[in-house]
C-alpha cells in the first residue's frame, strides 16, 4: 500500500522532475537566444568591419598650388582644401621655408613637390625631401643629396628623381619610389672613371653601367623641361 508520505516524496520527486525540465528548456530557450543574438551581432560587426575596410573612394587631386609662405595647397576633383604643415627642420637646424616643382600625377591619386630648406652654406635654399601626397598620407622621402628634379612615371605610381651635391655635379645618384607606399624599388649610380671605384684592382677601367630605362626618362623628362 502507498502511505501518503511516499505519495508526497514521490509527487515532490515528480515535480523537482518537472521544474528541472522547465528549467532545462527555458535555459536552452535562452541559449538558443543569446546564441542567434550573438550570431546576428557578429554578422552585424563583420558588416560593419567589411564597411571600414572599404572605406571612402581614394582621393583624387585636382591641381596643386606653391603658397606665398611656402606652404603647398592641394585642391581635390571635390573641391577640398587640403594644405599640409611645412615640415620638421632638416637635421634638427635647417628650416623648411618652401617648396618647388609641385605637381599632380598623371592617373590624379598622388601629388608631389621638392621641399626647400634654409642652407647656410649657399644664398639660396635647397631641395633636400621630396613629399608625395597619396591618398590623404603623406611620404616624406630624401636621398643622398640635394634632389633638383623628379617626375611621375608608370602613370603616376612611381616617383623618379635626380640628385646630386650642390656644387660640381658630383655625389649624382637616382632613386625610384612607390608613389602609394613610399617605397624605394630601385636606385643608380652614374658610375665616373675619375672614381676610386670605377678601376678593376689590375688597374684596368671598368665600363659604365647601362642607364634603366626608368633613369633614361627621367633625364629625357628633364632635358624637356629645360
Amino acid at each position: 500500500m502507498l502511505r501518503a508520505v511516499d505519495f508526497v516524496d514521490q509527487m515532490d520527486q515528480s515535480n523537482m522532475s518537472t521544474r528541472s525540465i522547465v528549467l532545462t528548456a527555458a535555459s536552452c530557450s535562452a541559449w538558443v537566444t543569446r546564441t542567434w543574438l550573438s550570431c546576428y551581432s557578429m554578422r552585424f560587426l563583420l558588416t560593419l568591419l567589411a564597411a571600414s575596410l572599404l572605406g571612402a573612394p581614394a582621393d583624387r587631386y585636382a591641381s596643386v598650388s606653391v603658397n606665398a609662405d611656402g606652404s603647398v595647397t592641394v585642391t581635390t576633383e571635390d573641391g577640398r582644401q587640403i594644405t599640409p604643415p611645412h615640415l620638421p627642420p632638416y637635421g634638427g637646424y635647417l628650416k623648411n621655408v618652401g617648396a618647388d616643382k609641385a605637381a599632380v600625377a598623371p592617373d590624379h591619386q598622388s601629388v608631389a613637390w621638392l621641399a626647400l630648406f634654409e642652407n647656410g652654406g649657399t644664398s639660396y635654399p635647397l631641395p633636400l625631401k621630396l613629399v608625395i601626397l597619396h591618398d590623404g598620407q603623406l611620404h616624406v622621402l630624401e636621398g643622398t643629396a640635394s634632389i633638383w628634379f623628379w617626375s611621375f612615371q608608370d602613370d603616376g605610381k612611381r616617383v623618379a628623381a635626380r640628385e646630386e651635391l650642390p656644387h660640381g655635379g658630383q655625389g649624382q645618384h637616382y632613386d625610384l619610389w612607390d608613389a602609394a607606399s613610399g617605397h624605394r624599388v630601385a636606385d643608380f649610380i652614374p658610375r665616373q672613371v675619375v672614381d676610386v671605384n670605377a678601376f678593376n684592382p689590375n688597374g684596368s677601367i671598368i665600363g659604365r653601367p647601362n642607364k634603366p630605362a626608368w633613369v633614361k626618362a627621367l633625364d629625357g623628362a628633364e632635358a624637356k623641361s629645360r
